[in-house]
């Protein structure tokens, strides 16, 4: 909960608590994509979201009955390169737009013929519809990463207590007829997961960010780029309740960080300065 002297924080890129590394700093809030699944004090829901939270658990359905077409757990981010010959004028259309959400902030032109580009161009409902989008693509990523952590570490459990029984170590255990087919049949792991781009979630997350919010992160990328572009400063007297777990500050405007030589007109949203914390915590 936020007072008047304390703003409101946000993480980035992440949206999910269960994978957010721990020592963040206290009150810290996840971005609600607005799914039913995020209606918990552990998020912040922006009020300008477009979706209800029945549409946007629709949008997720779509987005999952099209990753599920393929056994390959990038799924939706690199949908559009997969044959489309059987799949409809709908599924067309959303596969396009799902591959021009990941390449939205990545090189800050709108792209015409695109949801994308409808959503920069066409007016505020447009653009919160795509934001929205890519968050809920982001957090359906995320949720992968989390079932896949939970997948490896019950398999490594089974295996280390056969091996026990079996007194056989880890290379033998594969050679045992039938263990290899098992473990060839095995989802990808999580570190094969490709998560959206930090800069195409923080940018949705800026289209609903109030101006006044204070960012929170531990990513690695994001840290480099910030460490290109700004320097660490002492944390603001309205952030030092939050200042524990923090080693400094950043200031920077988002358009720069977004990788962009000037402020966009097409997205206004990236026309203003960011306070982010680096947080010790640290980041898978």
């Amino acid at each position: 909960m936020t007072t008047k002297s304390t703003p409101l924080l946000l993480h980035v890129p992440g949206l999910q608590p269960g994978l957010a590394p721990e020592g963040l700093p206290g009150g810290t809030l996840f971005v609600s994509p607005g799914l039913p699944a995020t209606d918990s004090e552990a998020f912040w829901r922006s009020p300008e979201l477009p979706f209800s939270a029945a549409e946007a658990r629709g949008c997720q359905n779509e987005m999952i009955a099209l990753g599920e077409q393929f056994r390959n757990t990038r799924d939706l981010v690199t949908l559009a390169l997969q044959p489309e010959a059987a799949s409809g004028r709908r599924d067309a259309d959303f596969r396009h737009e799902m591959a021009a959400l990941d390449r939205f902030a990545e090189s800050g032109v709108v792209e015409q013929g695109s949801g994308v580009s409808g959503a920069a161009a066409d007016g505020p409902r447009e653009s919160a519809m795509a934001a929205q989008k890519a968050l809920i693509l982001a957090w359906n990523l995320e949720a992968r990463v989390h079932e896949l952590h939970a997948l490896q570490s019950s398999f490594s459990e089974v295996a280390g207590s056969f091996r026990n029984v079996l007194g056989v170590d880890e290379e033998d255990l594969e050679e045992l007829p039938g263990m290899r087919n098992v473990v060839a049949e095995l989802p990808e792991g999580p570190d094969g997961i490709a998560r959206l781009a930090w800069r195409t979630v923080l940018d949705a997350v800026l289209r609903f960010a109030p101006a006044d919010a204070v960012l929170v992160t531990a990513d690695a990328g994001l840290i480099g780029a910030l460490a290109e572009h700004a320097e660490v400063v002492p944390v603001d007297a309205d952030c030092q309740p939050a200042a524990e777990g923090v080693r400094g500050m950043c200031r920077i405007a988002a358009w720069t960080l977004l990788g962009h030589s000037r402020p966009p007109v097409q997205r206004p949203w990236l026309d203003r300065e960011l306070r982010i914390l680096l947080a010790d915590a640290p980041q898978d």
